[in-house]
């Protein structure tokens, strides 16, 4: 990811999803959930070492972070294509000043947008980023599935509804990504 000192950012890489595929909303949900797990998991077993984030310790999880950034974007892919007509999402900015375009050729995708730089001290350290962004964004988010999915349909209006949680999630994931590129990272 490429963040200039005003916050601009591009982020590229390649999902395993064509624009316009279907994916099993289930499913996919779940493995959203498994990389917040799994991440959660392995932090807690980096910590009990020795209690610093370092070296190969941040690199693997940044790689859960990269894969919930992609997971998440295929998820918004979907949802803009099948419910909203959107080509290409564009975020509803957030309070935070974030917002960001999605352009996807093929497999390939660049995520360009703004962030408040100020926003990339937010968390001092990946366990405040988790208990008081992650996992209140991830009960949120099932919350509001499990409420819109009650009657077995989607309507525009919770699709919107749940793009902008997703778009959160987009946000903090952003953060904390850059924050274990540049920063040294406590417990």
């Amino acid at each position: 990811m490429n963040v200039d000192p005003d916050g601009r950012f591009t982020l590229t890489g390649r999902l395993k999803y064509r624009y316009g595929e279907k994916i099993d909303l289930p499913d996919h949900i779940k493995t959203i959930v498994y990389f917040i797990e799994a991440m959660a998991k392995a932090y807690s077993k980096y910590m009990a070492s020795d209690g610093k984030l370092v070296g190969q310790e941040k690199a693997n999880l940044k790689k859960y972070i990269r894969e919930l950034l992609k997971s998440i974007l295929i998820l918004r892919l979907y949802l803009s294509k099948e419910y909203l007509d959107d080509m290409y999402p564009e975020s509803q900015e957030l309070e935070t000043g974030f917002s960001y375009s999605l352009v996807l050729d093929e497999a390939d995708f660049t995520l360009s947008g703004n962030i408040n730089p100020r926003e990339f001290n937010r968390y001092k350290t990946f366990k405040q980023w988790l208990e008081e962004s992650v996992l209140p964004l991830l009960k949120e988010f099932g919350n509001e599935i499990r409420a819109t999915l009650k009657d077995g349909v989607l309507t525009k209006e919770e699709v919107t509804w749940l793009n902008k949680t997703l778009d959160k999630m987009l946000h903090t994931l952003l953060l904390m990504d850059y924050r274990i590129t540049h920063y040294s990272m406590r417990s």
